[in-house]
């Protein structure tokens, strides 16, 4: 393959990549072509905002042709020369030549931004013709330094500090896979339970949260994140700057929730996202100062929020109290008084067995709400 096909299948390859559309090989072949200049990772954070600023897919009417007259300024291969690109077979995963088109040339809103884009680039000096993108049998591969994990147990929390500045405070009963290294385009976690972040803000390396299908995107900004397994949505809270909010398997060119302070998003199972503007957040993030909030919170989910807390079996040996709510503040109170709380608010009493405390209905129901 000549440097004038390599150079077209670059541009394929990284509108791919942006699209979402790419394999694992083939994410591995762009993050080597990163990795081979740093001032490349600006031209692909440029082509992510014209994708962005594209909006939704237009007709592609003319594209390709303006495809052709700006290879013939470049002096690069464009469609009309195809029969030198080697044809890929025809299956949902590689078909990306004939398959409905979602990348830049899909979703760019006239011929000239796409020819203007690529001018640009090429007086940026980007078509870098020293290294193909396509790894060879020679190229030399160093295994991955694993990702460090942090986990907290029940009744723990962890603060910490990434190396990009970004502070974490991590909720009992959690974990957080942290890269050893951030690439040279982003800075990803991936977070199973609840933590509160404050990101090192960075436009062309934007932290993000990975977290049950969910991701969410800083714009310089504080937010915690809940998604503990069997919750029926992963929440996100905003108390300071603005944070994109989608789910983690949709298009990067589908356009995100925007959260801005005091806004708190939820994405359910099916991917569904709701949005509740300007509410009082301090609720949701109390626990960053050691006090946990219960305001009118199903019996359920506040047993299971004590068992974190507290490390302690809770359970309900009354079936008519699944239907309760609690509303309580705690203080970092020791267990005896949490539970005497708890028994006041749910108008019930306590039985220990061992390790296991069970909740029985008291006598009357007054208070139960």
């Amino acid at each position: 393959m000549d440097h004038k096909s390599e150079d077209y299948h670059l541009w394929l390859l990284l509108d791919r990549y942006l699209a979402g559309e790419v394999t694992g090989e083939e994410a591995e072949e762009v993050r080597d072509w990163l990795a081979g200049n740093p001032a490349r990772t600006q031209i692909l954070e440029d082509l992510r905002r014209v994708r962005e600023a594209g909006g939704h897919r237009p007709s592609i009417r003319d594209v390709d042709s303006a495809w052709r007259d700006t290879a013939r300024l470049l002096g690069i291969q464009g469609p009309q020369e195809s029969s030198q690109i080697p044809a890929r077979p025809r299956t949902p995963e590689f078909d990306y030549l004939h398959r409905p088109r979602r990348g830049i040339w899909a979703v760019t809103r006239a011929p000239w931004l796409a020819a203007a884009l690529l001018l640009a680039i090429a007086g940026a000096g980007v078509l870098w013709r020293t290294q193909s993108v396509h790894r060879t049998a020679s190229t030399a591969t160093t295994p991955e330094t694993p990702p460090r994990v942090v986990v907290t147990e029940r009744g723990q929390r962890a603060d910490l500090r990434l190396r990009d500045g970004t502070r974490v405070l991590l909720a009992p009963e959690s974990q957080l896979l942290v890269p050893a290294a951030f690439d040279s385009l982003r800075r990803e976690v991936t977070l199973v339970g609840e933590a509160a972040f404050e990101a090192s803000h960075d436009s062309l390396k934007p932290f993000a949260v990975r977290a049950l299908g969910t991701l969410v995107r800083d714009l310089g900004t504080r937010f915690t994140v809940r998604a503990y397994e069997g919750e029926r949505s992963v929440r996100v809270v905003v108390t300071e700057g603005l944070v994109e909010l989608r789910q983690a398997d949709r298009p990067v060119a589908a356009a995100p929730e925007l959260l801005r302070a005091g806004d708190l998003g939820r994405v359910g199972a099916s991917g569904e996202t709701t949005v509740l503007r300007s509410i009082d957040t301090t609720q949701y993030v109390a626990w960053t100062q050691g006090t946990v909030v219960f305001s009118r919170t199903p019996v359920v989910t506040a047993l299971a929020e004590l068992a974190r807390w507290y490390d302690v079996d809770l359970r309900l040996a009354d079936t008519t109290l699944v239907l309760a709510r609690v509303s309580v503040t705690l203080h970092q109170q020791p267990l005896e008084s949490v539970l005497d709380l708890f028994a006041l608010s749910l108008g019930a009493r306590i039985e220990r067995r061992g390790r296991v405390i069970w909740l029985h209905r008291a006598p009357t129901q007054s208070g139960i709400r």
